[in-house]
């Protein structure tokens, strides 16, 4: 019961090299005798935080174990560097985003690959007046303005993409990565493409674009990106 009150519409899909998985969760349901319930393990670090924070940690990293307990593999807790990124157990990679409640992760045991996830709600108004020259450049905000997509599901996209292309490159970059370091060069209904702005490494370089594919709900988009691990120099 008190599962069903903090993860609900769990569902599952297989997308490229990934087994995705997603679910809503509930910040109000949360309380931290489910890290036991669950057989997680709670990081001290996260204790430490306040509740929001403590039920989306939980809430990836019990998505994390049911794609463990899909595909089949040793259910590894998925501890975290000291920059905060995921430390996914050898022989396997992964991804794992949440925005207002939702909730998405990815696994493969293909640590050849990348993955990048990110969810995020549309925009509000607001948002878009505000946030928009935060992300977007101006050449990036008029070509957007002239797609046939809504300015709230466009400028949630553009975020959710190069927050995606900046997780599933940084295994190979190692370093952070502002807005302006990738650009918006085109979306489909189903699609994304942006181009690297600059070099983000000696094996990612300026000029190079990306694809991604993402799904949308009334209010709330998913993008995935995916990219094979390039030795750095």
């Amino acid at each position: 019961m008190i599962l069903k009150q903090f993860i609900s519409n769990l569902h599952f899909r297989e997308w490229r090299n990934w087994q995705l998985a997603s679910a809503e969760f509930s910040v109000q349901a949360y309380v931290p005798s489910l890290w036991q319930e669950f057989c997680i393990e709670l990081p001290e670090l996260i204790e430490k935080s306040v509740e929001k924070r403590q039920a989306e940690h939980l809430a990836g990293r019990y998505l994390v174990k049911e794609l463990q307990r899909q595909l089949d593999i040793h259910q590894a807790t998925i501890s975290n560097a000291a920059d905060r990124s995921p430390i996914w157990p050898q022989g396997s990679s992964g991804s794992i985003s949440h925005s207002r409640g939702s909730v998405w992760a990815g696994l493969s045991q293909n640590a050849e690959m990348s993955l990048g996830l990110d969810v995020e709600q549309f925009f509000s108004e607001k948002q878009v007046r505000e946030l928009g020259g935060q992300l977007l450049s101006n050449e990036e905000m008029q070509w957007l303005r002239n797609q046939s997509l809504p300015l709230s599901l466009a400028y949630a996209l553009a975020f959710a993409g190069k927050e995606s292309l900046y997780k599933a490159l940084y295994p190979d970059c190692q370093q952070l990565k502002e807005f302006t370091a990738a650009q918006v060069i085109g979306v489909s209904s189903t699609q994304i493409e942006l181009r690297l702005t600059e070099d983000w490494s000696s094996n990612w370089s300026a000029g190079q674009s990306i694809v991604m594919d993402y799904w949308q709900s009334d209010e709330m988009v998913w993008v995935a990106c995916e990219v094979t691990r390039r030795s750095r120099a």
